[in-house]
Order: structure tokens, then sequence, then C-alpha cells
């Protein structure tokens, strides 16, 4: 019997090399319970330096997204995910023209519920979220920091994917059900995964 050799792997194509130069390393979630009025300011910029993409998934409710450096405002409904693939200040607020806090003050100001909610804001419609960073190191020749990866540079500051009729895109349900019953189960080491 001759002697089979595997199969060599096809070469490797520019945007698979390219994307195995960037991998995610973490990821922090919370869930959020915002009753009107309410706004959150976010810069999220970590003292390690390390990159890091926002998302905000509106659960139920509404909210609107507003990215500080461009202007740029977003309606969001239930159903809709908006991801920050560069961490821009921005903020999210029940309206608007809403008043915003850091959200490290809305976690001071506000409470965090038994199963894990933060809860901010006043008495009126409520706005449920599932937001969070995932944060991933990178680098090439001519990029040796990640957000000067040349993937991220080429992506806009913020990407929406809207829900059909309040739920979320067809492939997003999955990826969110995993997350959310990850920071919900409670069994030991969700609190790494939220």
């Amino acid at each position: 019997m001759p002697t089979q050799y595997p199969t060599p792997l096809p070469p490797t194509d520019g945007m698979t090399a390219l994307l195995d130069t960037l991998s995610l390393h973490g990821i922090a979630m919370y869930r959020g319970r915002f009753g009107t009025p309410w706004g959150l300011s976010f810069a999220p910029e970590r003292e390690d330096g390390a990159a890091s993409a926002t998302f905000h998934m509106v659960l139920n409710g509404a909210g609107c997204l507003m990215t500080l450096a461009g202007g740029e405002s977003f309606t969001l409904g239930a159903g809709d995910f908006a991801l920050l693939p560069h961490s821009s200040p921005h903020t999210l607020t029940g309206g608007e023209y809403a008043a915003s806090v850091p959200i490290e003050c809305a976690v001071t100001r506000g409470h965090i519920t038994p199963d894990d909610w933060l809860c901010f804001g006043g008495d009126g419609p409520r706005t449920e979220t599932l937001c969070g960073n995932l944060y991933y190191t990178g680098e090439t020749r001519n990029a040796p920091r990640p957000l000067d990866h040349p993937f991220l540079r080429a992506l806009p500051p913020v990407i929406v994917l809207r829900g059909e009729n309040g739920k979320p895109v067809p492939w997003l349900p999955a990826t969110l059900d995993f997350l959310r019953c990850e920071t919900t189960s409670g069994r030991p080491g969700y609190q790494t995964v939220a």
C-alpha cells in the first residue's frame, strides 16, 4: 500500500491572513433597565490601552445613540443592535435631547437588582438593553496598536443592525441568547462573561 500524505491546505487568502492578526481576548457585559428620562455617556478608554469595540442591543423600548466626535444620531428600537468598533465616545439616551451622565455615575446613582440589572433613570417608560465591550489584540508590521489595525480602520464609527418587528436580525438571537443565558445563569464563572 502506498504511503498517503495529508492533502496540503490551500494557501491563505489575504483577508484570512489579515483577520488572523486580530483576536478577541475578553468581553464585559451588563444589562440595563432605564426609566425615562435617562441618559448615559461612554468614554471607553482603558488605562492599559487595550482596544475594544462597544455594543448596545435594545431588548425592549427605545433609545438614541449619538457619537460625540461626528455628532451622528441613531434611533434604536427593540431588536436593534449598534456596534462601535473603535469604542468612540458616545451617548445612549432615552431621547435625542436627554441629558446624560457618565456610565460610572449611573452605576453609583442607580442600583443593581439581585438578578444583575443596572437600574437607572426616572419613573417613565422603560428601555432594557444588553451592552458591553469586546476587547481585542492585534498588530501587524504597519499597525503596532490594535486600533491602527487595517481591518478596524476600514470600519465605520457605528454599525447598526436593524431588527425586524421588534426582533433582532435572524442570526443575532442565538448569539444574544447565549450571552443572556451566561449573564443570568448564576453558575460558577458567569461573571467572567458578564
